[in-house]
């Protein structure tokens, strides 16, 4: 008889083993999801970023390929005017070919001495609010944008 209540005895702490057990091996489940979630969540940053990284790139791209095509139309023709900016930029289609680049621009370096007789240059071509701001009277050099398509 004493070994069947020893047997008892041991058994009423059966459920509390038992239930240890379970909360353990829920705790280690949690904690295993948990940590998928986590690398789930960076990976899917991960990917988003280099998606962001590629646009971007992309993007930058464009722009470099646009300036390019400048710099190849002042190249081939020497002195352009801005008649021929205007046409080169209107061939380039930019909403249909490049979205997100508003305009072209040229911007021409010129010695501070000089800039009122670009401002006259420019304003004789139809321009008559053109002026170079801000006007750095102390720099031996500034930069004027001289050229900028579409012009709205």
């Amino acid at each position: 008889m004493a070994e069947a209540i020893s047997f008892t005895h041991r058994l009423r702490w059966l459920p509390l083993l038992i239930l240890c057990i379970g909360l353990w091996l829920t705790w280690l489940q949690h904690a295993g999801m948990d940590k998928r979630q986590q690398e789930l969540a960076r990976a899917r940053f991960e990917m988003q970023a280099r998606e962001v990284v590629f646009r971007l790139e992309r993007r930058l791209q464009a722009n470099v390929d646009v300036l390019h095509g400048v710099t190849g139309l002042f190249a081939a023709s020497g002195l352009v005017e801005r008649g021929e900016f205007r046409a080169y930029v209107e061939t380039l289609r930019l909403d249909v070919h490049y979205p997100g680049i508003q305009g072209v621009g040229f911007s021409q370096w010129v010695a501070t001495p000089d800039i009122p007789r670009l401002e006259a240059a420019i304003r004789a071509e139809g321009f008559p609010q053109f002026r170079v701001h801000p006007l750095k009277v102390d720099a031996a050099h500034q930069s004027a944008i001289v050229f900028i398509e579409p012009f709205d």
